[in-house]
């Protein structure tokens, strides 16, 4: 059985100049930083609901750092690099080219969707181990379980990856 879901996202590849942030000790905080990336988001019409930067952003040109940004429930990488340095203040470029990443949460969420509406009376709840990249061609499996207890493995495969679109298909195994 073949499923079809897709799930819109409102993210595309930013190339902004001119982000400024304060620096402290030559450095630009993860928590600054992180602020940052998000009035750029924000800027292109999308709300982050969560940013990660682990690292600081080094006070000096060609320096980067990388940060997870997750919005619309799917994760990116967004690069940032340095491209000018004046006193305390540091100009960026940030990157977010994709592809997307759905997170398990995410994945078994719109498993859950498409066989919800495909077995309303016998279906229960999904389970998946690990994230999908959303490039055409990949595969996860999840477990599926039904109501009266029995369980199987199904595949979702993205058929369709843009950075505004990915689609899934659900598929028995």
């Amino acid at each position: 059985m073949r499923f079809r879901h897709l799930a819109a996202l409102i993210i595309v590849t930013l190339a902004v100049t001119s982000a400024c942030s304060s620096t402290t000790a030559k450095k630009v905080a993860p928590h600054d930083l992180e602020q940052q990336v998000a009035n750029q988001l924000n800027a292109k019409s999308l709300t982050p609901t969560n940013i990660v930067c682990p690292k600081a952003l080094d006070a000096k040109v060609g320096a980067t750092a990388t940060c997870i940004v997750t919005a619309n429930s799917l994760q990116y990488q967004a690069f940032v690099k340095a491209s000018s340095v004046k006193g305390s203040k540091v100009a960026f470029k940030l990157r977010v080219p994709g592809p997307p990443v759905i997170p398990i949460q995410t994945l078994e969420a719109q498993v859950t969707s498409v066989l919800t509406g495909r077995e309303p009376k016998t279906f229960k709840s999904a389970s998946c181990t690990k994230p999908l990249d959303g490039v055409k061609g990949r595969t996860a499996t999840c477990s599926v379980t039904s109501k009266d207890g029995t369980t199987r493995d199904v595949t979702v495969k993205v058929t369709q990856a843009s950075l505004l679109n990915v689609g899934l298909d659900v598929l028995e195994k």
